[in-house]
């Protein structure tokens, strides 16, 4: 496991029996080899500027590419010193028994031999761009040193310098791209049969050389790797590795081995030659401190680069493991650095680079040779503004300024070129960090909305510790909760009781800095001051203990004082007790200074964020709570559901507040009351709501988000309204940077599991989740579940079947987003197979769930195949919007493996156009069908143009709908009747086919037939509804012949609709004895066929026929029916057909308050509909009614008309 992470060298060593120590400096003979991948840079910001499935390419690419490299390298007896992104660094030893000339020849064959190991992966099609990547080799031959950089009690480092060291990388800054530079010394000591050519006096161009045996053994165990025992082995490689990287190198699983997160990168340059022991320890000073500030501040080391220019290092925030407020911690970890330069004589020239952006994670290289790394534009960025010439200090991006705000000092530099990075960037110089922030105080000011059980609880908790004796409160939730703006609104109530409130904060960044929190609590408590002098702070410190603690010698103040971070020279008094002591009584004193204040007057002590509290103030608060009891003191001790103050009772009579989300109507109330959000965009405010989950942290930050990037605009009034209600909620970076942070300290099977989890989706089905876990983690994965539903990340949502949901889908969207896309892409497409076996008797039922994951997993035919499946079954349920979406999504799957549109994607086109027809969006409807004429196919213009005339229809446009509708007819072979004589002759002519298939029965045609004539009945019951206010007989005609059509193919509810028509036409004829035959028929067809609409309409014309008949009674129970079954379907226009006839029936029974409610209803939906003739119909019809009800006066009803 920690192998790979070591040159093969130091491996090599460290399994020596023998060598008991490892020693600090020691030196070889051998060649060193310099290789460079050209072009590195632009190629790495081209694909990144593609976002994370770019990165994802070019570290597979890299993958592979270093994996032939270091395996040729290996080999040949090379041991990898420096892993760099765009180099490596290499030496080989001289063999036992070997001669410097047969060296020289080993290391020249394997120089020859690197463009073929990498020639399969120099050069890929990557997202559609052609990415070279061509190399340089730099070669050199002598003596080099080995140096063991940092401390035992944090990591070890290996590197090499030296004269063959430096020659290298000066050859490889002569070659071009596929050519090989040896030293001089290198050179000379190859076979005269050598072929190539002088560069200079120093240097020469290898092309070929005599080839020799390599006499390098396979890898294996040595036999002195086989005397050491496996722990102590383990435990000495151990030292090499990052403490931050240790968990991660030995628990990680292979698919998991790199994920994509923002990363703040920095890097940090410095002049340092190493050509002796006296710069070695120099340089090895300066590496311990940025060890230790790098630590201090949660950073990463994952870098040093000992190359032509200078010493670099490069240290990560934000990875492995996220970090609140990362762009903070990497600006204190430079500016502790740039401050505390000036004692190292190793950092000459000191220069940083900071950059912030997303990057691949992970590790790079060979299973058995590899580093952990980021790859990114950021990490480009901020290595070229370390080296950029002519600046020193701490250079940043305007993205990581940005990030910032104002929490440091910084001057703009300008619009800086950097190599290899394409157009200028904006560069800004770090000079300093802020003094005296302002704490959480000013951000609360805002009313806070909620929690009033809580602030009263915190009252009385006061009441009790200003008059009877010492209250601890500790309240404690997750991120966003609320804890701090609970706490700070508290404590501006508490100021006006005339308490006396103390605040210390913990930081993340100073949680190992000894007594952080008290050291602002006690300077506020002794009035102690920033600008204040050393002196002062030592008197105001002695007159303290002067004028309350008579038990104390006041010599105890400078160690007071001392203790709080001010350099100052303890008193001999105090100076020589042993620090054990010293701190026990330092703590005394403090207590008793609080105890004598509280005597005085009430007071509080406020510690906000212990989950980050350093060891020694955990220490002095434990001490302080113990004590409490006797102390008119309130403590309050705020914080996550971590650290020791979370998990463990501080006392027995301590008072603990859980918050919780708020509820929905709550976080509503948030959202309108603090973001003055448009209370009419019910939709977009569910969006918001459903993403927070009731984290009013998450609430703010999604806002704040959506505010930055426009999509809230200020209306006139104040009010905060969406300008694009269709785009996506992203999740802002803060929110991003929490809820990693939390994910990432979990274990590591617990994270594979909820990273495997996130791709199932929120909804987590073990079953499905255990079919796509690794091997080894599927006996526990309900454990592990269960473990994180403890963690209250995954509660258990359904027992049968076994069913576990994503607490916030935010925190699943997160997790998602870091996997790399080759892993999502896997998981989906084996998610999508296991529903498709499981599911193949009732695929239709889960064609939306399989649609999504063959999208996500670019299998686009089948993707294409179920969007299309899926939006058949929405639009077959009238969930038309639903069918929206799905169209959309398969007109852009059939895009990516069709070059050219056919008859799939107008029909496609076409049925999506239906869908908005049906939703009343016209315009969208019309431009659809449209497009659609594009296409001059027979059927496909028939359905255009139909569609086109129901639209108009549908909008009241009579002439234009009968227009393009017989326009449509023609195409379909039928011409309609152009003058009366013409329409009775066609009348007759089409009775004699009704006769004729009444006697002889249906005669089906062919398929091809069919479908146009399936086209044809549709045209002509649109046409119908136009004939039938034009005039009566077309529309006899019209149903005639859609009845005659329907006997010729087999659709059985089209020919439900077509007996019906045939039935109401004979009903207005008064022919009750062919009508009545034809209307059951009708209902017998639509029953059978168990379609909604055509049953809708066999029972809407089976009333109408009652109503002829003079049969209310009979009629209204069947119109009640099919007004209900419209309501269901969403089908709106027929709808409005049955709501009139229900409207006219209830008129003529005198049921004036009835008629009026049902035309009030069809203004409603004429109104959604922009149906005109409806509408009007209401304004009639409505006053009217209501002026027969007493309701209206007649002047007002005069005015109506």
């Amino acid at each position: 496991m920690i192998r790979p992470y070591l040159p093969s060298a130091i491996v090599r060593r460290l399994a020596d029996a023998n060598e008991s120590k490892l020693q600090r400096s020691q030196s070889f003979e051998g060649a060193i080899l310099f290789f460079d991948v050209v072009g590195f840079t632009p190629t790495t910001l081209a694909l990144a500027a593609k976002g994370t499935r770019g990165i994802d390419a070019l570290q597979t690419v890299l993958s592979n590419y270093y994996t032939g490299l270091l395996k040729h390298l290996s080999q040949w007896g090379g041991a990898v010193y420096q892993f760099a992104g765009d180099s490596v660094l290499v030496s080989f030893e001289k063999q036992k028994d070997e001669t410097d000339a047969e060296a020289a020849l080993r290391v020249a064959n394997c120089a020859l031999g690197i463009l073929d190991s990498i020639s399969e992966y120099s050069s890929n099609e990557l997202l559609g761009e052609t990415v070279n990547l061509p190399a340089r080799v730099g070669l050199a031959y002598g003596v080099y040193q080995e140096f063991i950089l940092g401390e035992q009690d944090r990591f070890l480092r290996a590197v090499i310098a030296g004269t063959p060291v430096d020659q290298s990388i000066s050859a490889e800054k002569l070659a071009s791209s596929g050519e090989i530079i040896l030293s001089a010394e290198l050179w000379n000591l190859l076979p005269t049969s050598k072929v190539g050519e002088n560069v200079n006096s120093a240097f020469y161009r290898l092309v070929d050389c005599e080839k020799c045996e390599n006499i390098i053994p396979l890898p294996a165990r040595s036999a002195s790797e086989e005397r050491i025992s496996d722990e102590r082995f383990f435990k000495r490689c151990k030292r090499f590795i990052v403490p931050e990287l240790y968990q991660r190198v030995t628990n990680i699983h292979k698919a998991f081995s790199g994920d994509y997160r923002e990363v703040a990168s920095v890097f940090v340059r410095i002049d340092s030659p190493l050509e002796s022991n006296t710069d070695s320890k120099n340089f090895n000073h300066f590496f311990t401190y940025v060890q230790s500030v790098a630590t201090s501040c949660s950073g990463t080391f994952v870098l040093t680069d000992l190359s032509d220019k200078g010493g670099v290092f490069s240290v990560l925030f934000g990875a492995p493991a996220a970090l609140e407020n990362k762009e903070a911690l990497a600006a204190r970890f430079a500016v502790r650095l740039l401050e505390g330069a000036s004692n190292y004589p190793a950092a000459k020239n000191l220069q940083i680079g900071i950059s912030t952006g997303m990057a691949y994670c992970g590790d790079l290289g060979a299973p058995f040779r590899k580093d952990f790394t980021a790859i990114g534009e950021m990490m480009n960025i901020a290595a070229r503004l370390a080296t950029l010439s002519g600046h020193s200090g701490v250079l940043i991006d305007f993205q990581t300024k940005n990030k910032l705000a104002k929490s440091f000092s910084f001057h703009e530099v300008g619009d800086v070129e950097l190599k290899g990075v394409s157009g200028a960037k904006k560069i800004f110089q770090l000079t300093s960090e802020q003094k005296n922030i302002p704490g959480l105080l000013i951000q609360y000011r805002d009313k806070m909305i909620g929690r009033k059980e809580e602030l009263d609880r915190l009252h009385k908790m006061l009441d009790t510790s200003s008059a009877k004796g010492g209250v601890i409160c500790r309240i404690i939730a997750d991120a966003g909760i609320g804890k701090s703006r609970l706490t700070n609104t508290f404590i501006d109530q508490a100021y006006d009781r005339n308490v006396e409130i103390l605040i210390g904060y913990c930081y993340p960044y100073e949680k190992f800095t000894p007594f952080y929190p008290w050291k602002e609590l006690l300077s506020l408590f002794l009035g102690i001051f920033e600008d204040d002098s050393v002196e002062t702070r030592v008197s105001k410190a002695e007159k303290a203990l002067d004028h309350n603690l008579n038990s104390f010698d006041i010599a105890w103040a400078k160690a007071l004082v001392a203790l709080m971070g001010v350099p100052v020279e303890e008193d001999p008094l105090t100076r020589e007790i042993d620090r054990k002591q010293k701190t026990e009584r330092l703590f005394e004193i403090i207590i008793s200074l609080l105890q004598k204040r509280a005597d005085e007057k009430p007071l509080a002590l406020v510690f906000e964020d212990v989950h980050w509290i350093d060891e020694l103030s955990g220490r002095l608060l434990e001490k302080l709570a113990f004590q409490l009891s006797t102390m008119k003191v309130m403590l309050i001790l705020v914080s996550r559901p971590e650290g020791q103050f979370a998990e463990d009772s501080v006392s027995p009579n301590e008072e603990l507040i859980r918050l919780k989300e708020f509820k929905p109507e709550e976080a509503r109330d948030f959202l309108i009351h603090k973001f003055k959000l448009d209370t009419s965009q019910e939709e977009f405010l569910d969006q918001i709501l459903n993403r927070s989950g009731g984290n009013p942290f998450f609430l703010e930050s999604i806002v704040h988000n959506l505010i930055e990037e426009g999509t809230l605009k200020k209306l006139e009034d104040g009010t905060l309204s969406p300008s694009d209600k269709s785009r996506d909620i992203q999740i802002p970076n803060t929110l991003n940077d929490v809820l990693l942070a939390r994910v990432d300290r979990l274990q590591e099977r617990e994270k594979i599991v909820l990273k495997t989890a996130s791709v199932i989706g929120r909804l987590i089905n073990v079953d499905t989740l255990n079919h796509l876990l690794p091997t080894e983690f599927r006996s526990e994965a309900q454990d592990i579940l269960q473990n994180l539903e403890g963690l209250d990340l995954t509660p258990l949502e359904v027992t049968d079947p076994l069913t576990y949901i994503f607490k916030h889908i935010v925190i699943r969207d997160i997790v998602y987003n870091t996997l790399l896309h080759s892993t999502r892409e896997d998981l989906h497409k084996r998610i999508a197979s296991f529903i498709e076996k499981e599911n193949e008797n009732n695929v239709t039922e889960m064609a939306d769930i399989l649609a999504f994951h063959y999208q996500q997993c670019a299998d686009f035919e089948k993707a294409y195949k179920y969007s299309l499946m899926a939006a058949r079954k929405a639009k077959s349920k009238y969930a038309n919007r639903d069918a929206i979406y799905h169209y959309n999504k398969a007109l852009e799957m059939i895009a990516q493996f069709e070059t050219t549109k056919g008859e799939a994607y107008y029909e496609i086109k076409q049925e999506l156009a239906h869908s908005h027809r049906l939703l009343g969006e016209y315009s969208i409807a019309e431009v659809l069908f449209k497009e659609c004429l594009e296409n001059k196919s027979i059927l496909n213009l028939i359905r255009s143009y139909t569609g086109l005339g129901q639209v108009y229809q549908e909008q009241d446009d009579i002439s234009r709908a009968m227009e393009t509708l017989e326009k449509a007819l023609r195409i379909t072979g039928v011409r309609p009747p152009s003058s009366r004589p013409d329409t009775i002759f066609k009348i007759v002519l089409q009775l004699s086919f009704i006769l004729r298939f009444s006697i002889f029965g249906s005669s089906y045609t062919s398929s091809n037939k069919a479908e146009r004539l399936k086209l044809r009945c549709i045209i002509l019951t649109t046409l119908a509804k136009l004939y039938i206010m034009k005039d009566v007989k077309k529309f006899g005609w019209s149903v005639f012949t859609q009845y005659n059509a329907t006997q010729r193919f087999e659709d059985p509810v089209r020919q439900s609709l077509a007996e019906c028509a045939l039935g109401q036409v004979f009903v207005g004829m008064n022919l009750f004895g062919p009508s009545k035959y034809f209307l059951i028929r009708g209902r017998e067809l639509a029953e059978k066929t168990g379609d909604p609409y055509a049953k809708a309409i066999s029972i809407l014309v089976q009333s109408a026929y009652y109503m002829m008949l003079n049969r209310p009674d009979l009629g209204l129970p069947f119109l009640h029916d099919s007004i209900s079954i419209y309501r269901q379907v969403g089908e709106k226009w027929d709808l409005l057909s049955a709501l009139s006839s229900g409207g006219f029936l209830y008129y003529l029974q005198s049921d004036f308050r009835t008629a009026k409610k049902y035309f009030d209803d069809i203004g409603e939906i004429a109104s959604d509909l922009g149906a005109q003739l409806q509408l009007r119909w209401t304004r009639i019809w409505s006053p009217y009614f209501g002026y027969l009800l007493g309701e209206m006066e007649p002047l007002e009803l005069e005015k109506n008309y």
